[in-house]
């Protein structure tokens, strides 16, 4: 009980963050989960796509890197 109390309260870490001065800035990349191909229809990639600037995240599943 004494350690709920008396415990110093951490400092929260410094983070850099993470902008872009272009409008249109995006960073993605490619999910591969194959042991759920056979349970969602064949589809197992997710192609992410996050937006800097607003930190938006699309994403689109996928059934081949094709598509």
């Amino acid at each position: 009980m004494s350690t709920e109390i008396f415990k110093r309260p951490r400092k929260p870490k410094q983070y850099l963050p993470i902008l872009s001065y272009t409008p249109d800035a995006f960073q993605g990349d490619l999910m591969f989960l194959p042991q759920y191909k056979n349970v969602n229809m064949g589809y197992y990639i997710v192609f992410i796509i996050i937006e800097i600037n607003t930190r938006k995240l699309h994403a689109v599943v996928l059934k081949d890197k094709k598509q």
